[in-house]
């Protein structure tokens, strides 16, 4: 029985047009706050360019070339800072950093290095594909992730503080509106109904 309330509460929800008034707002609010993202487009384009004239892969001529032609500082320490880091690069090695960082211990530390073990033939692939020398969006990618960090995750997390708020309210009180919540207390078989209700809504 409570299964079938908790699929009568879900489609006592779905059937409030608030519900989807609220929704269709957050939705609008936070393609707000994607398109307001801050992006430097000067230096968008600047790499676009590099990518387009001098190809995909930093090499040393790529390197030679962009420091000496290339106006955006921004582009030319990009370029400058770009090293195969999986060259040299081994799981052992990661596990040993973030056993010190976290100072992991037991049958943690354990797990920990057998999993970065299992790395090294990522780290092969990798290191054969010269993929750390991709050209990138370096700089850009730190504002871009603390955007999406300090604005848009703390938009979504008020707004489902708020739409949990709502649905509460409106479980509670939705027996008032329609002043059926006494009725409901006039027999034995209601008031059975009314304990599975608050069961089905607090596993709603």
């Amino acid at each position: 029985m409570n299964l079938r309330l908790v699929g009568f509460e879900i489609k006592k929800l779905v059937e409030q047009p608030i519900i989807f008034l609220f929704l269709f707002g957050c939705l609008l609010f936070n393609t707000g706050l994607l398109l307001t993202l801050d992006v430097n487009d000067d230096y968008l384009n600047s790499i676009k360019q590099v990518n387009i004239e001098e190809g995909q892969k930093v090499t040393p001529e790529l390197k030679e070339n962009i420091l000496s032609k290339e106006k955006n500082q921004r582009v030319k320490n990009d370029i400058k800072s770009v090293e195969d880091i999986y060259d040299t690069l081994q799981g052992e090695e990661l596990s040993k950093k973030m056993i010190d960082v976290f100072q992991v211990q037991g049958n943690y530390r354990e797990k920990l290095e057998e999993k970065y073990q299992q790395l090294n033939p990522v780290i092969t692939q990798l290191s054969k594909e010269k993929a750390a020398l991709d050209i990138a969006l370096g700089s850009e990618t730190l504002p871009v992730f603390n955007h999406l960090k300090n604005v848009v995750l703390k938009a979504l997390l008020i707004e489902s503080l708020i739409f949990a708020c709502l649905i509460g309210l409106f479980y509670s009180t939705a027996e008032k509106l329609t002043k059926t919540d006494k009725l409901l207390l006039t027999s034995e078989i209601g008031r059975k109904v009314q304990v599975n209700k608050y069961i089905a809504g607090m596993r709603v």
